[in-house]
């Protein structure tokens, strides 16, 4: 099984604070945009957000050795 890759990079069109973030492995890419405001959210918070929806939207789970201490309970 090949390792996933994670990108993250500021994303100026986003508005200020904007990030964009693209999660791949051999079964798919799943992108994610985060746009800046007065609170947003930590990284590792849309990491979580971006695992769980790459696994449903690939059916794979190999996304999870990128945010080991991701929860059960933000799986299901």
């Amino acid at each position: 099984m090949a390792q996933p890759s994670l990108f993250v990079r500021d994303d100026p069109g986003l508005g200020p604070g904007g990030k964009r973030f693209v999660l791949s492995c051999e079964h798919g890419a799943t992108s994610a945009a985060l746009l800046g405001g007065r609170r947003a959210l930590p990284d590792l918070v849309v990491l979580d957000i971006l695992i769980v929806r790459h696994d449903r939207l690939s059916g794979c789970r190999c996304s999870h050795d990128l945010r080991p201490g991701i929860t059960e309970a933000a799986r299901a």
